[in-house]
């Protein structure tokens, strides 16, 4: 059967890192509709990642990309873009405002346009520079124009915006798999790690999430308490190797990109949870730490503010003192396991509301 939906402005899935690929990769194979994912061939390498047999509504598209920062998104959209024009579908999902700067092009094709909001890059000044900023901005007003239906993944972002725009809007938040924390600690011991004396990060290695904050943090942190960074590095090594020039000497460990059981051990056995990030959609790696029950320290952005959790989870934005008090608040009122009520987090609720947008285009 042919595939009435088409996914681009992701790098793909399985295995890519990524918030956004994370996301897609919990949703997609769920919608049983006969969908193209378009991904991007460098960050494909591993040979399971090219079996499209592995989820049977799904064709994967791999189509060449660079990994030059600022070109990458934007190069291989336009790829997607032409080659839906020779290979149409009824509707495109357009992950992230950079991409959607293609969408006038889809729908001048004939194809419904779906954007998926998922946060507004050109609020990470440290990553991006005047003009990619400008940029963005261009794009998120072409994009949000242009979709026929808005998917926002925070409800804070959707508010943001004017009646225009929230008109044609829904908010669909991000969704986890729920998990259960394991006693098992052979993947966490080969970094030497002693479970409860370790605070965690995950994500990936780049400015926008905040790890130097964290780094800094390390200093005013009682010395029993190792900082776990788990991430890989996200395009270029400018600010990985900034960050491992900060971490010589202090009790810092880079995991690298960590999935599977190796992630579940360190979700598990951690002390804390810290979100360090300047600027987030919905933080996935937020919700999985609290779905394994972890306290949360958190940059107190509207993006993290989300309804679980209070007052006592955030600090300064952007102050790596402030982080460490609210690290050592938590520290020395005890460890204890939290009881999240994730319900609203869903992947079958996010998977239905999802095919309702789509079903609105028919």
């Amino acid at each position: 059967m042919k595939e009435t939906l088409a996914v681009i402005g992701i790098r793909g899935f399985p295995e890519i890192q990524g918030g956004v690929e994370s996301h897609c990769m919990r949703l997609i194979p769920k919608l049983g509709i006969k969908c193209r994912v378009y991904r991007r061939k460098p960050y494909v390498a591993q040979p399971e990642a090219r079996k499209p047999h592995d989820f049977s509504d799904i064709t994967f598209v791999d189509l060449p990309s660079t990994k030059i920062k600022g070109v990458e998104a934007l190069l291989h959209t336009l790829l997607c873009a032409l080659h839906l024009m020779f290979h149409p579908v009824r509707t495109v999902n357009v992950h992230n405002i950079g991409p959607g700067l293609f969408a006038p092009l889809l729908r001048l094709a004939g194809m419904n346009v779906v954007l998926t909001y998922h946060s507004a890059n050109y609020l990470q000044k440290s990553k991006w520079g005047p003009m990619s900023r400008a940029l963005l901005r261009i794009c998120e007003r072409v994009a949000l124009k242009f979709a026929n239906r808005v998917i926002f993944v925070n409800p804070a972002m959707m508010n943001a915006f004017g009646q225009r725009i929230r008109q044609k809007s829904v908010a669909i938040p991000n969704a986890i798999d729920m998990m259960r924390p394991t006693d098992a600690t052979d993947e966490i011991t080969r970094w030497g790690l002693v479970g409860k004396k370790y605070i965690l990060g995950v994500g990936r290695i780049s400015p926008e999430k905040g790890f130097d904050l964290l780094i800094e943090a390390s200093e005013l942190i009682p010395e029993e308490y190792t900082i776990v960074i788990a991430g890989g590095c996200d395009n270029g090594n400018d600010y990985a190797n900034r960050l491992k020039s900060m971490a010589s000497g202090r009790r810092i460990i880079f995991t690298g990109y960590a999935t599977g059981e190796t992630l579940r051990q360190l979700y598990s056995h951690a002390s804390l949870f810290a979100l360090p990030s300047r600027n987030e959609g919905l933080s996935i790696a937020l919700l999985e730490a609290m779905s394994y029950g972890l306290d949360i320290v958190a940059g107190d952005i509207p993006q993290n503010r989300l309804p679980e959790l209070s007052d006592d989870n955030f600090f300064r934005s952007g102050s790596a003192s402030d982080l460490a008090r609210k690290i050592n608040e938590k520290l020395s009122s005890g460890i204890k396991r939290r009881d999240y009520d994730l319900s609203a987090y869903d992947a079958e609720r996010m998977v239905e509301a999802t095919r309702r947008v789509y079903s609105s285009l028919q």
